[in-house]
């Protein structure tokens, strides 16, 4: 017979953590997510309010790409043309999905990061997310 722990994170599918302590009871379950909500995400790495701040750059750093494409200015890497703006938006992305996967593995509320924050399906969120107000 399975313990109450495999059984829930099979049923659940949220796994444990590497060492981590199987939880013992329904209750141990619910005070990960208790204790899970009230932590500060990872991600986005400068926190909510400044990339929200960046989106203003961004956006200026599309429209200079935009018209150095039309003008032919680009830098080129052999064929291809340099795009500060993908590269810039794609580093930002590839940096918060490393840090989604660092907080959910690290964390001491496993069944509330991998339930919650950490969307299975790619699309960046759960419903329940708390940015770090940095």
């Amino acid at each position: 017979m399975s313990s109450f722990a495999t059984m829930a994170a099979i049923r659940f599918g949220y796994g444990r953590r590497p060492g981590e302590t199987p939880p013992d009871s329904v209750d141990a379950l619910i005070l990960q997510v208790e204790r899970g909500v009230g932590e500060t995400s990872l991600f986005p790495f400068e926190g909510i309010a400044e990339r929200r701040r960046r989106f203003a750059i961004y956006r200026t750093v599309e429209a200079d790409t935009r018209k150095a494409r039309e003008a032919g200015t680009l830098a080129m890497i052999g064929e291809s043309s340099i795009n500060p703006y993908s590269t810039a938006l794609k580093n930002a992305l590839y940096r918060d999905r490393h840090r989604k996967v660092e907080q959910a593995v690290v964390s001491q509320n496993g069944f509330f990061e991998r339930l919650f924050r950490s969307d299975a399906g790619g699309h960046g969120h759960g419903p329940v997310v708390r940015h770090d107000p940095r």
